[in-house]
């Protein structure tokens, strides 16, 4: 697939306005920043940054789609695993790293602790994340392991019509209550989102 310049430039001021949001409203927030206070002015703007996270999942949602081409589904789990983990495991050794040698006890991590984020999914293990902006890859790995799904069944010929329904179905898990089912509510309507672009 063709590197789409303008998604990266998107993605790049996403990621700014996530920074922010952590840093000049979220971190001095729920406490763990101290160094500054609110500043009028930028934190009016600043504490809305949290909206290029679900930017994130709408790019994620159009480029993973464009990007299966004709790949089987060994393929597309080898590419996402190639891209995803080895920047993780070294986030996760850095983040881990600092905050034992500086994070005192709001932020402190264990062994198992480390080795379940290692797998991208603690939560399945019964911990937290080592950093909670982490949370995000989470759902990234489950929409990816959708699409997989999807690709083993044997449904490639059909993703369109998949993809198209996927967004209806979410729309009667709401009118029923059921947003509780997988892939069924919450963040999943911006990959859904995306997938339709």
């Amino acid at each position: 697939m063709k590197r789409l310049e303008l998604l990266d430039y998107a993605r790049f001021v996403a990621t700014l306005c996530v920074l922010n949001f952590h840093y000049l409203f979220n971190g001095i927030n729920n406490g763990k920043i101290s160094s500054i206070t609110y500043i009028d002015g930028i934190v009016d703007i600043a504490k809305y940054g949290y909206l290029g996270v679900e930017f994130f999942f709408m790019a994620s949602g159009y480029v993973i789609y464009l990007s299966l081409g004709n790949k089987s589904a060994g393929q597309f789990i080898a590419a996402r695993i190639t891209r995803l983990y080895p920047v993780f495991w070294a986030a996760v050794i850095l983040t881990s790293c600092f905050t034992i040698l500086w994070g005192g006890p709001m932020m402190s991590v264990t062994l198992p602790q480390f080795l379940a984020n290692l797998t991208m999914l603690p939560s399945i293990f019964g911990y937290g994340y080592v950093d909670g902006v982490y949370w995000t890859l989470e759902f990234e790995l489950r929409f990816y392991l959708l699409v997989l799904f999807f690709l083993i069944v044997g449904l490639r010929r059909r993703l369109n019509l998949v993809f198209m329904l996927w967004p209806v179905l979410m729309l009667a898990a709401f009118l029923f209550e059921l947003q509780h089912l997988p892939y069924m509510g919450g963040y999943y309507c911006f990959f859904a989102t995306g997938v339709l672009f």
